[in-house]
């Protein structure tokens, strides 16, 4: 089974991290058309649990990460 860990919870630190790495890898036309949302509140977390038809794990992670892409972002790729 992969049940998460909750004695032992990612931290801010590790998150800013990741997320430095992530701003530096390559996307399509070098759009950088993803952004990303942390949810660390377990009330917020609860609340994505229901809509994500109850799934144990949008709760139970130390975080959850919401990954947002802009579909029309390759309309712009002439601009940059």
């Amino acid at each position: 089974a992969s049940n998460f860990l909750p004695e032992h919870p990612i931290t801010r630190d590790e998150l800013n991290e990741m997320f430095e790495l992530v701003a530096l890898a390559p996307s399509a036309f070098n759009l950088q058309h993803t952004k990303y949302v942390t949810v660390l509140d377990p009330e917020v977390k609860e609340k994505l649990k229901q809509a994500a038809n109850g799934q144990y794990k949008v709760f139970s992670s130390s975080a959850v990460l919401l990954v947002l892409g802009d579909k029309q972002a390759y309309q712009q790729a002439a601009d940059i």
